[in-house]
C-alpha cells in the first residue's frame, strides 16, 4: 500500500495497525505533535474521498484491501479556511431548499443538524479573536442571524413548504447576512493568522545571508570614507545596516511564533534574542550619535567590536535554522 502525505509517498512501518483509521490516526497523532501544529484535511482510499470523522467506516477498511491512501494536513488556519468553506456550502444547499418546491424526507434532518455551523464559528473567535480585532462582533452579528433562520427552518414541515413568499425573502436575506459575516471572517483572518510559507521564509533566510555577506567587507571602510567626506557612501552602508537589523527581528519573530521547536536549540551569546537584538539596536543609536558627532574613533570601534562580529552570529544562526528546519525537514 503507498502512503501519501500532502502529495508526498512515505515509508510508513506498520507496527500493530489493523485497519485503515488506526494508520490515519497514527498520522493525525504525529501531526498534531509538529512544529507548527498541522491537522488532517482531507483522507483519499484509492482515489474517493473520506471524512476523518467517519472512524465506523474507516475502522471496517482492511489494509491489505488499499492500494494507496491518500492524506493533506493543514495548519489551524488552514482547517479554520476549511471549516469556513463547509458552512458557506451547507447554506448554498439551505438556499436551494428555501427555494425549493418540492418536500423531501430527508429535509428535517439537514435542519436538526445546522448547530455544527453555530459551534465552529463559537470555536473560531475563541482561537482568534481579541479586543482590537472585530471577529467577535462577526460572531455576535452571525448567531443572530442563524438562530432566526434555523428557527424559519426547524418549523418547516411537509405541510407547509413551499415557503411563502415573505418568508422565503427573510431566510434569504439571513442566509445572504450569514455570507457576508463569514466574508468579513476570512478577511480578518488574513490579517490575525497568515504566517508566510516554508518558501517565502527560506527565500528570507538567502536574502539575508547574501545581504550579510555583502556588508561585512564594505563595514570595514566605513571609518576611512568617512573620514575622505563620502558621506553618502557612508550612510548608504549604515542604511543596509539597519534594514538587515529589520530583516533580522522579523526573521526572529516568524520562528518564535511559528517554530519555536527549533528556535529553542539556539542561543545569541548567551542571552535571549530579544535581549541580543534590542542591545544591538542601541549600538545603532550609538553609531548614528557618533557619525552625527564626526566621532571616527567610536565609529569604527562599534563596527569592528559590535557590529561585524553580531551580524556574523546572525548569519551562523540563521544558516543553522535553515540546514535544520527547513532542508531536514522537506
Amino acid at each position: 500500500m503507498d502512503i501519501i502525505i500532502n502529495n508526498e509517498k512515505i515509508d510508513f512501518e506498520l507496527e500493530n495497525e489493523k485497519n485503515i483509521y488506526e494508520i490515519v490516526r497514527a498520522i493525525s497523532e504525529f501531526a498534531i505533535k509538529s512544529k507548527p501544529q498541522q491537522f488532517i484535511s482531507s483522507v483519499f482510499i484509492d482515489d474517493r474521498e473520506y471524512s476523518y470523522n467517519e472512524d465506523s467506516v474507516l475502522k471496517t477498511i482492511e489494509i491489505n484491501k488499499v492500494n494507496k491512501l491518500e492524506i493533506n494536513t493543514s495548519d489551524i488556519y488552514g482547517i479554520t479556511l476549511l471549516s469556513i468553506s463547509q458552512i458557506e456550502k451547507f447554506l448554498y444547499l439551505l438556499a436551494d431548499i428555501i427555494e425549493g418546491t418540492v418536500w423531501d424526507e430527508n429535509y428535517s434532518k439537514i435542519f436538526e443538524s445546522m448547530d455544527w455551523m453555530r459551534e465552529g464559528i463559537k470555536q473560531i473567535v475563541s482561537i482568534f479573536g481579541y479586543e482590537k480585532n472585530t471577529l467577535v462582533h462577526e460572531k455576535v452579528s452571525f448567531l443572530d442571524s442563524f438562530e432566526k433562520l434555523k428557527d424559519i427552518l426547524t418549523s418547516l414541515s411537509q405541510e407547509n413548504y413551499p415557503l411563502d413568499d415573505e418568508n422565503k425573502k427573510s431566510a434569504l436575506e439571513l442566509k445572504d447576512s450569514i455570507i457576508d459575516n463569514l466574508n468579513n471572517i476570512k478577511s480578518q483572518l488574513k490579517n490575525v493568522a497568515v504566517q508566510p510559507d516554508n518558501q517565502t521564509i527560506l527565500a528570507s533566510i538567502n536574502d539575508l545571508i547574501a545581504d550579510i555577506d555583502d556588508i561585512i567587507p564594505r563595514l570595514s571602510n566605513v571609518p576611512m570614507l568617512f573620514q575622505t567626506g563620502d558621506d553618502h557612501e557612508t550612510m548608504e552602508i549604515i542604511k543596509t545596516l539597519a534594514n538587515i537589523l529589520e530583516k533580522s527581528i522579523s526573521l526572529f519573530v516568524i520562528f518564535k511564533e511559528s517554530f519555536k521547536l527549533y528556535l529553542d536549540k539556539f542561543t545569541v551569546k548567551e542571552v535571549s534574542f530579544e535581549e541580543f537584538f534590542h542591545v544591538l539596536t542601541d549600538h545603532l543609536k550609538e553609531l548614528m550619535s557618533a557619525i552625527e558627532n564626526k566621532d571616527s574613533v567610536m565609529i569604527g570601534d562599534l563596527l569592528e567590536y559590535e557590529f561585524v562580529p553580531n551580524i556574523e552570529e546572525i548569519k551562523n544562526i540563521v544558516t543553522r535554522i535553515k540546514q535544520e528546519a527547513f532542508e531536514k525537514a522537506n
